[in-house]
């Protein structure tokens, strides 16, 4: 449902409907996993379970796509393989949970990552002078407005992605601050008791681990990070040593993957409530509604 009365609102509804999204596919899994555990313990109560049981294994078959083929029939090949093992059952079914855990968070950090610029081109495109005129004029003169019209929302679109992309956001949210000077008490004063630019700080850590590093942070990204910091990862973002991947392997539970994603929607509600108020328009949270199958 999109508000006539604030241009910026869809943006957020989309947000929202995404983060509960991937809330309940991975809510599906999780229950999935828990009733498979059960059932499997059921079936090996009393029963001794050897190191080489194997519950459940994996693979993919891949060919050599410009190679030779048998009488024109593909060869095929194991790429590697992935088991559940019956000793280490729990392990791993925690392991899978975790994955997914932290595949969630990741998509939903991309998901917000997004709202931060459609939310942002949105005012823009209601409120143009407030535009940095440098960075628009050079967006021009370089072509990337690719013939759109700053009076078209994607003119706007395209040049806060071309003005503001920086490593974990820092741009687009900086410039966010001096467009909502609010924000940032938000961000540091809230009933959550929680400093938003630090758990920022740490979800992009989970997001850069599961898109690229296997779940596990390596030790070089923390190095210099503050104590407290580094308590409120453990504690938001659970995870335990890895010494072979030179790193710590994140372990999320149900209960982690759900907040964070409760995170990025309160945020986004902060962005919005804030630019919202720098501008007049109105603003409150009963106007979401759930949507089924989206």
């Amino acid at each position: 449902m999109s508000d006539p009365e604030n241009p910026l609102y869809e943006t957020f509804r989309v947000l929202c409907q995404t983060l509960c999204t991937l809330w309940g596919v991975f809510s599906i899994i999780a229950h999935d996993l828990q009733q498979w555990r059960e059932r499997w313990h059921q079936q090996h109560t009393g029963r001794a379970v050897s190191k080489i049981d194997l519950v459940a294994g994996y693979s993919l078959a891949i060919s050599d796509i410009t190679g030779e083929h048998d009488n024109g029939w593909r060869i095929n090949f194991p790429a590697g393989g992935y088991a559940i093992l019956g000793h280490t059952f729990d392990d791993d079914l925690d392991d899978i949970l975790s994955r997914n855990g932290c595949w969630a968070v990741s998509q939903g950090y991309e998901r917000f990552e997004t709202f931060l610029f459609d939310v942002t081109a949105a005012y823009l495109h209601s409120h143009p002078a407030q535009a940095d005129k440098g960075l628009k004029d050079g967006f021009e003169n370089k072509g990337k407005n690719e013939g759109a019209s700053d009076t078209s929302l994607v003119y706007w679109q395209r040049l806060v992605r071309h003005g503001y992309r920086s490593s974990d956001n820092a741009k687009i949210l900086g410039f966010l601050r001096e467009l909502a000077p609010a924000l940032s008490e938000a961000e540091t004063s809230n009933d959550r008791n929680v400093d938003l630019t630090e758990w920022y700080a740490a979800v992009s850590e989970v997001r850069h681990a599961a898109t690229h590093a296997d779940c596990v942070v390596k030790e070089a990204r923390l190095a210099g990070w503050p104590d407290d910091r580094q308590r409120h990862m453990a504690s938001w973002f659970p995870y335990e040593r890895d010494v072979g991947a030179k790193g710590m392997r994140l372990r999320l539970r149900k209960e982690h993957a759900e907040k964070a994603l409760e995170r990025f929607a309160e945020y986004g509600y902060q962005v919005l409530k804030r630019l919202s108020a720098a501008c007049g328009y109105p603003c409150q949270l009963d106007g979401l509604r759930p949507t089924a199958g989206s």
